[in-house]
C-alpha cells in the first residue's frame, strides 16, 4: 500500500522536465502498476476484509481497530490511512490556517471575496448565481466547493439544452439520492492543568480506546434498533445507550497547546476530544425536544470515561467545555447530515471512488461547472479536498488555453 501511494505521489508531483519524466513520474507509474493488485484485494469494506480475507477470529480485534472508520470505508483507504497518517504536516494554528492563509493571498493577488453571502440558485444556461439576498455573478467557469447536494437542490435547469437536462436529472438522482457519512461528537474542554501532565502520559494527538472488548452490536444492531424503535423508547433508554456507546467506543485527542504554547495560557491546557456519531441520532433528538440534554450528557459520559482511564481525575480540572454534534457542523457549514468525509460508504456512492480516475472526479454533467471538496471523490478529507481543487483548477485553465488557442 505504501509503494502504491509513493508512486501516485510521484506522478503527481509538479516537478517539470526532462529529469521528472524519467526520475519522478515514470518510476511513480511503474510502482503504481507493479502494486495495482493492493487495490484489487483491498477494494472491500474493512468490516469483510479483517473478518473474509484476512480470516481473524477475534472480533473484539477486529472491532477496535474499525471503529477508528467510517463504516464501509474501503481497506485499502483505511491501511493506506495508516501508511499516511505519521506523515502529516499541521499547519500553526490548526488545519482552519488554510483558508485564512488562502484568503491572505487571494486577496493580496486582488481576488474578490465575499463572505456571509449563500448561493440559493444556479443557472448554467445563463452562467450566473444567485445569493440569498438577490445579488447576481456572472462565471465563465464555476468551481463549486461547497456541499453538492445544495448544488444540485439549487439548480436552474428548465433552459438546458436537451442532451444536457437529461444527463444532468440522472446525476441529480444519484446526489440527491444518497446521504453522508456519519459524523462526529466533539467535546472542547479547558483544563487547569499544565500541559506537562498531559505530555507525560500521551501526545498531542492519539487514538485511544479505553476498552478492549470493542463496540460490537452496539453500533450495529444496538444502533439500527434505536433509530428503529425511537419513538417507542423512552428517553432514559436511549441515554443508557449512548452511555455505552460512548464508553467502549475510540476516542480522537487533540491537545493544541503541546504543539502551540501560545495555545493556551500559561498552566492551562486545552483538550479537543471527538468520536464518530450518527446524524440521526442528534436530529431525533432535537426533534424530540431533547438535544441540549443529549449534548450535556454524552459531555458527560466522555468526560467520566476519560478520567477514569487515559487522565486520571481530569474532571476535577475542567474550567469550562462545550460540544458540538453532527447539526452543529451541518449548521456552520452547510454540509449534508454534518458529514465530514463526504458520502456514506455503506451503498454504492454517487461518485468516483477510483484515485485512477480522479481527472474524471471534477467534472459534472452541467457546460463549465466543475466539482471540489470532500464530496467529489470517496473517501474524502483533507488532502482529497486540496487535490481535488487543484485537480479543478487544472481543468479549468486547461480548457482556457485550449479556448485561446482556436479563437
Amino acid at each position: 500500500m505504501g509503494r502504491f501511494l509513493m508512486g501516485v505521489n510521484r506522478v503527481m508531483s509538479t516537478k517539470k522536465g526532462i529529469g521528472a519524466l524519467f526520475g519522478e513520474k515514470l518510476p511513480g507509474l511503474f510502482a503504481i502498476l507493479g502494486n495495482i493488485s493492493v487495490l484489487t484485494k483491498m477494494n472491500t469494506p474493512i468490516e469483510r476484509y479483517f473478518s473474509e480475507v484476512l480470516k481473524v477470529k477475534n472480533q473484539s480485534l477486529i472491532d477496535i481497530i474499525i471503529q477508528h472508520f467510517f463504516k464501509g470505508t474501503p481497506a485499502f483507504f483505511a491501511l493506506g490511512y495508516l501508511y499516511l497518517y505519521p506523515d502529516y504536516i499541521y499547519a500553526q494554528g490548526g488545519t482552519g490556517m488554510l483558508a485564512v492563509k488562502i484568503e491572505e493571498k487571494a486577496r493580496e493577488l486582488g481576488i474578490t471575496i465575499k463572505t456571509s453571502a449563500k448561493i440559493r440558485k444556479v443557472l448554467p444556461a445563463e452562467k450566473t448565481v444567485i445569493d440569498e439576498a438577490g445579488s447576481c455573478y456572472a462565471y465563465d467557469k464555476l468551481v463549486w466547493a461547497a456541499d453538492l447536494k445544495t448544488l444540485y437542490r439549487n439548480v436552474e435547469e428548465g433552459k438546458l439544452p436537451e442532451l444536457v437536462a437529461r444527463s444532468f436529472k440522472a446525476e441529480k438522482d444519484r446526489i440527491l439520492g444518497h446521504r453522508g457519512a456519519e459524523s462526529i461528537f466533539t467535546l472542547y474542554a479547558a483544563v487547569d492543568e499544565d500541559p506537562s501532565y498531559f505530555a507525560g502520559i500521551s501526545s498531542s494527538h492519539l487514538f485511544y480506546t479505553p476498552s478492549r472488548q470493542g463496540l460490537g452490536s452496539i453500533i450495529r444492531e444496538e444502533q439500527n434498533y434505536i433509530l428503529e424503535q425511537w419513538d417507542s423508547l423512552s428517553r432514559e433508554a436511549i441515554l443508557a445507550w449512548l452511555k455505552r456507546l460512548v464508553r467502549y467506543n475510540t476516542f480522537e485527542v487533540a491537545i493544541p497547546v503541546l504543539k502551540t504554547p501560545a495555545a493556551a495560557p500559561p498552566g492551562k491546557t486545552g483538550i479537543i476530544i471527538s468520536f464518530l456519531f450518527e446524524y440521526e441520532i442528534a436530529k431525533r433528538a432535537r426533534d424530540a425536544g431533547w438535544y441540549e440534554e443529549l449534548k450535556d450528557k454524552v459531555s458527560e459520559y466522555i468526560i467520566s470515561t476519560i478520567s477514569e482511564t487515559l487522565y486520571k481525575g481530569f474532571d476535577r480540572k475542567i474550567l469550562f467545555t462545550f460540544a458540538a454534534t453532527p447539526l452543529s457542523i451541518e449548521a456552520m457549514s452547510g454540509s449534508s447530515e454534518g458529514a465530514v468525509i463526504g458520502w456514506s460508504m455503506e451503498k454504492p456512492i454517487p461518485v468516483t471512488s477510483s484515485m485512477l480516475k480522479m481527472m474524471e472526479a471534477v467534472k459534472t454533467s452541467l457546460p463549465d461547472v466543475f466539482k471540489a471538496g470532500q464530496w467529489t471523490m470517496s473517501p474524502a478529507g483533507i488532502p482529497t479536498a486540496v487535490m481535488t481543487g487543484q485537480l479543478a483548477a487544472r481543468a479549468v485553465s486547461g480548457k482556457n488555453r485550449k479556448q485561446r488557442g482556436t479563437a
